[in-house]
């Protein structure tokens, strides 16, 4: 059946029901490029479509699924980050807009530096070391992560782009490294159970809670390994980047002292919200 874009997107857009106006638009927007690959200006000009009933019924299929509020980053496999497409599922996080803020935090800090040996602890997806062996050269970067199936899609996205990144398996509290290293980079779970029902229900119902979530009565308990870790595994003015629960910015720094990292920065994102902690080892 003969139709343009325009009519399409607001068919769309009336059909995710369950969201305020902006969020349906933005979501209306994504299925016109995933499905017809169109981008919004192209949208908004009404090109012809021919829709099949192959494509109505994934239309419906998907409008369902978000209906009962699956992300659409889930639904599609994908989504963006640091200007590009990585795959991501359901054992992995949706990465988001703060975690982009720590890979500018770390590229900015090593420009000009060569030959670092960098190690993300917790790399899901592998967003982060990905974009930066994308984004700067000649460092030897690595990646762990608990879950293999997660790892299993890192690799895939290691692969898609062509990056020669080391992937491994290890628990952050049973971990043992044979070598040291320039920099640590983690963005561990820190949201506390008590925080969970603040979160909308879109994450609480899809995303993995493993990669979410810490108990209230020691909500550092991924920070406080990662520190112990880098008494020994950092060179001297090694450093440790962490994306950080807004909320125990002052705590963490704190902690850090414990250990004798007395150098820190912590730092806003874009909402002004304290999201990242930049240490750097004696």
């Amino acid at each position: 059946m003969p139709k343009n874009s325009l009519h399409v997107f607001r068919e769309l857009n009336k059909r995710i029901s369950l969201f305020n106006k902006i969020e349906s638009e933005s979501l209306a927007f994504i299925v016109m490029e995933e499905i017809f690959g169109l981008e919004k200006t192209q949208v908004l000009t009404g090109q012809p479509l021919h829709i099949d009933q192959k494509t109505e019924k994934k239309l419906t299929s998907i409008i369902d699924r978000l209906e009962i509020d699956e992300p659409i980053q889930y639904i599609f496999g994908r989504t963006q980050f640091y200007g590009r497409y990585f795959k991501v599922n359901h054992h992995t996080l949706i990465p988001r807009p703060e975690t982009e803020g720590l890979v500018e935090l770390i590229i900015t800090a090593i420009n000009k530096r060569e030959s670092l040996r960098i190690l993300d602890l917790g790399t899901g997806s592998a967003c982060i070391p990905i974009s930066l062996a994308l984004e700067t050269s000649g460092h030897l970067i690595e990646a762990m992560d608990i879950d293999p199936k997660a790892l299993a899609l890192a690799h895939e996205n290691a692969k898609s782009y062509g990056v020669s990144i080391r992937l491994f398996q290890g628990n952050i509290f049973e971990l043992t490294l044979k070598d040291t290293y320039d920099i640590f980079i983690s963005n561990p779970p820190y949201v506390r159970i008590s925080e969970r029902k603040y979160m909308r229900k879109n994450v609480r119902l899809y995303e993995p809670s493993q990669a979410l979530f810490v108990p209230d009565k020691d909500p550092l308990k991924y920070y406080r390994a990662i520190l112990e870790l880098a008494k020994d595994q950092l060179v001297s003015n090694g450093q440790i980047f962490f994306e950080i629960n807004e909320n125990l910015a002052i705590e963490l720094s704190e902690l850090a002292q414990l250990y004798h990292f007395t150098r820190y920065k912590i730092s806003k994102d874009l909402a002004g919200k304290n999201r990242y902690l930049q240490i750097t080892v004696p």
